[in-house]
């Protein structure tokens, strides 16, 4: 199985937020634990530890959705903290979305983080209106795109915490 960056987990983790009941997110969907969408019916309910074992298998699914539409190239060229943002995007958007985007033939093109950065805030829209916790969310993922290994941990602790403290 694919190693989850552990930053991608605290990014799912603090823009989806935990619920243990079905509810419709704002598009509809029905969503459970930590932005879980996959079998979800009204109604239902799951433990802390079920809403764990989700996020952890779609964020695994993310991952892999990331890295089956880049070239080797590409993937292997990635630092931690980009796969982290792509894996918490690909979670959020879904996996078709991301092989139709403009960020991932950017980055098949060998495009700068900075470019690929400006594609994070063209994902915010929920049935055509713009969202604030969507345009958070793609800040956050943005700014973790950017971060370079040699910045490496203090700002990544910094971004964890900061999505924390809400």
């Amino acid at each position: 199985m694919m190693q989850v960056p552990s930053l991608a987990v605290s990014t799912i983790r603090a823009h989806e937020g935990l619920r243990l009941t079905s509810y419709q997110d704002q598009g509809g969907t029905w969503t459970i634990g930590y932005g879980t969408t996959q079998g979800v019916t009204p109604g239902q309910t799951i433990t802390i530890e079920q809403a764990e074992s989700y996020l952890i298998r779609d964020a695994v699914k993310a991952l892999t959705a990331v890295k089956n539409g880049l070239s080797s190239s590409a993937w292997e060229g990635l630092n931690v903290n980009q796969r982290a943002a792509l894996c918490s995007f690909v979670y959020n958007v879904g996996s078709g979305n991301w092989q139709r985007s403009t960020m991932r033939d950017l980055i098949n093109q060998g495009a700068t983080p900075s470019r690929v950065a400006k594609e994070f805030p063209r994902w915010i829209l929920v049935n055509g209106q713009p969202s604030e916790g969507l345009r958070k969310r793609r800040q956050d993922e943005a700014d973790l795109y950017l971060m370079n290994n040699a910045r490496g941990i203090v700002a990544a602790l910094a971004l964890v915490y900061l999505l924390l403290k809400g």
